[in-house]
């Protein structure tokens, strides 16, 4: 990273932290009552953060919306239909923003820089999630719609928000640059390199475990046919938080590659602040693909009160590794180092720096990717 970038990209991140720390607004949530005695809730962040990214050949300083968490918004409708059975229903979407941050491109065309600032963003909201549940209190929950995904389980000693454990977090979708040809394209792209073989959100029917049990556990069946199931465990052991989870979705009736996908993990949390985490996940595929990917990663954080009178300051430093995600003999590995902090209002600030690298094999010359963020956010 050349100097100049990095005094260039210090300025712009102390700007930033300057202008977030004094933030009074009262973070709350909004509670309506309409005709129908249902209780609409409102609520949702906007995030925004300056990116300064560098892929060996070319590098930028970009103005975006977030890292993992973009800017949305949420409507949570609930209701009673008897003393034991109730209704809900969930309307979220990603805001418009000026610049996506997943968008980000340092190499388009014949390698010329994209300038994200200058490119426009999202002109129209992105349904993350439209659905309608029934829960008894005793029989568990049935969702129907776009929900989350129960292999969307994953568990983190991590109490900092906007900055996510299964991949690189503020990439974007720039490429690794072959440096014997930095003139062109290879289509590989940093972020698509990593991952744990986990879920996001998608439409189906999904059924949830009712909650006092000693566990929690979703089951969807999802458009298309796939089955996705995921467990979770929260407990206590020896004074030490422990949090566990696993999921498997067979992803056969969608895919002509892939017949399923599978994750692991497990975290702690010492009462002293300290946390640890580590996650395993791999697919098993059909003989058109012929080689399975498979992805871990451990991280060690530390959370305190002790640093700031304005909240809880949360400091991670994390490593992962993938291989076999585009073809067989694919390596690549990530770290990074994330620092949030709290602070009232709803209101945090965010910084972090992640370095990734990847080789195949018959080439090894690809350039590291480097990419330095720091942000605000504020819930409402």
């Amino acid at each position: 990273m050349k100097l100049k970038s990095i005094l260039k990209t210090s300025v712009a991140s102390a700007a930033l932290l300057a202008v977030a720390v004094p933030v009074t607004s009262t973070s709350a949530v909004a509670g309506v009552k309409n005709g129908n005695d249902n209780a609409l809730t409102i609520s949702g962040h906007i995030n925004r953060s300056i990116v300064y990214i560098d892929d060996g050949t070319n590098e930028e300083l970009m103005h975006v919306d977030g890292g993992t968490a973009n800017s949305r918004m949420r409507f949570i409708v609930s209701g009673s239909l008897t003393d034991s059975l109730s209704i809900g229903g969930t309307y979220e979407m990603n805001m418009a923003n000026s610049n996506d941050l997943a968008n980000m491109d340092l190499s388009e065309g014949t390698n010329a820089i994209f300038d994200r600032e200058d490119a426009g963003g999202d002109s129209a909201f992105a349904v993350r999630q439209a659905n309608i549940s029934f829960a008894h209190k005793a029989a568990g929950s049935l969702t129907i719609g776009q929900s989350t995904e129960p292999d969307n389980n994953g568990v983190s000693a991590w109490g900092g928000n906007n900055i996510g454990t299964g991949g690189l977090s503020h990439s974007g979708d720039t490429e690794f640059i072959d440096n014997t040809a930095p003139g062109t394209e290879t289509a590989i792209t940093a972020a698509g390199q990593f991952g744990m073989f986990d879920g996001g959100r998608t439409d189906g029917i999904k059924y949830s475990l009712p909650g006092g049990l000693p566990f929690s556990g979703n089951l969807m069946l999802e458009q298309g046919g796939n089955l996705n199931w995921g467990l979770n465990w929260a407990g206590e052991l020896a004074g030490i938080g422990v949090k566990a989870s696993g999921a498997m979705t067979l992803s056969s009736a969608t895919s002509t590659t892939v017949e399923s996908t599978q994750h692991v993990g497990i975290a702690l949390n010492h009462p002293s602040g300290l946390g640890l985490t580590v996650r395993y996940g791999w697919e098993e595929t059909k003989a058109a693909q012929a080689f399975d990917g498979e992805g871990q990663m451990i991280a060690v954080s530390y959370q305190t009160k002790d640093m700031s009178a304005l909240g809880t300051t949360h400091m991670r430093v994390m490593y992962g590794q993938n291989e076999d995600m585009g073809q067989a003999g694919d390596e690549a590995s990530r770290y990074g180092i994330h620092v949030v902090q709290k602070m009232p209002a709803g209101t945090s600030i965010h910084i972090g720096f992640e370095e990734a690298e990847y080789e195949r094999t018959g080439n090894k010359n690809y350039d590291d990717v480097s990419s330095f963020m720091a942000g605000a956010m504020i819930n409402f």
